[in-house]
Parts: structure tokens; sequence; C-alpha cells
């Protein structure tokens, strides 16, 4: 079962990215172990790719995010939702309709959300093709260094390690800036946590994503 939880706290948190210090608006630390025990012995790590046969999970009616994003410059913080409902199981997919919450108003995109083989994907609707969720595409679990296309279709290379029920992902952004990618997933495959973070222009760069069960749109 997922629950809501909004995490606002002003807690400064130290993060080391290369020589710059990015001061992080929350004790992130504090929220991932609570994930952690929340969603115990339901988190997916890396053996249970190896085995090869996916359980099928029972999904809640609707998964709603609370998405968060922290702006520097003047300390605030902005925070949005979107809900995925579920629709139905086709051939080993898990398919959810999309939804975002609006000036208090939640309005159905046409888009879809796809897990397929643990692996979330994106469709704008009923005749495109299927686009990788993950900026990091077919290296979305793969540890150590991965070689993937970006949007421009440029080689870029991920580095990612697993430790604790936690995936992290470290990149280089713009004018070689290193930017954090954390994330922990269901088992099924669906992403219940990730923050990014990041020194941009000397500014700090934070937001993170947070799964709750909200039962009905």
């Amino acid at each position: 079962m997922l629950h809501s939880k909004s995490i606002l706290s002003f807690v400064l948190v130290l993060f080391i990215s290369g020589c710059s210090s990015v001061v992080l608006p929350i004790d992130e630390r504090a929220l991932i172990n609570d994930i952690k025990a929340k969603y115990q012995g339901e988190i997916l790590a890396p053996e249970d790719l190896k085995k090869g046969d996916i359980t099928t999970y029972s999904f809640p009616p609707v998964w709603g995010f609370n998405v968060r994003s922290y702006f520097s410059r003047d300390g605030s913080f902005s925070l949005d939702r979107e809900f995925y409902r579920f629709k139905n199981e086709d051939r080993g997919s898990t398919i959810f309709e999309h939804f975002i919450e609006s000036e208090g108003d939640i309005e159905k995109t046409g888009r879809q959300i796809i897990l397929k083989n643990r692996i979330a994907y994106r469709k704008y609707d009923s005749s495109s093709d299927l686009n990788y969720l993950s900026t990091f595409k077919e290296c979305e679990f793969k540890l150590g260094t991965c070689t993937y296309k970006s949007a421009s279709g440029k080689d870029k290379k991920v580095k990612t390690y697993f430790e604790n029920g936690v995936w992290t992902s470290e990149y280089e952004g713009f004018r070689n800036s290193k930017l954090i990618e954390t994330k922990i997933y269901h088992k099924s495959g669906l992403l219940i946590f990730s923050s990014y973070k990041g020194l941009i222009r000397g500014n700090t760069s934070y937001s993170n994503r947070e799964a709750f069960e909200a039962n009905s749109l």
C-alpha cells in the first residue's frame, strides 16, 4: 500500500558534486530511509532482474506522484501532481492512463504509461511508438558505465551503482556539470521515488518525485 507524505522541511544537507557543493533543501537520506522501511520486501534489486520471470502484481486503481522542484534563487518549492490510472494488462504489459493536476483540476493527457519487463515507456497517443520514460533508455538498470543515445542523437555515458535498495546514476550535464539521479523502484518496475540534483551556473538544481496511493480520481 502506498501512502502520501509531503516532506518540505528545510533541513540543509551538504552534497558533494565534483569540486562543488550542492546544498539540498530537504533531508533526503531520512526520506529515503522512510520509503525503504515502508516498502520493505517490495523494492527492486539487481538480482530480481536476473530471475527472468516476473510476478504479476496487483496494482491499486490509481498511483499518484508528488513532484517537488526547488528553486535556489529564492528558496521556494513548487509542488505538482500526476497520476497513473490502471487500465489493463496486455500481452505481458501493464498499461496506465496518464493524468495531471492543473490549478486543482485533474486532466487526462491522452498519454499512456506502459510497464513491460520492468521497463517504463511512454506512449503519446494511440498511434505513436513506445518511448523510454527514462533519460537513460536501455541503460536504465545497467550497473557500471553504459552508453546511450541522447534526445539529440549524441552518445552519452551514465554510471550507475546500487546500494541498499537505491539506484544512483551519475552523468554530465550542461558545460560538464555533474548531475545525479537517485531512484527506488517497486519490484514491478514502477518508480516509487526519484530525485535529481546538480549545480548549474552556481545555482542548486533539485527535484524529487514520490509515489502515493490515490485510490480514485
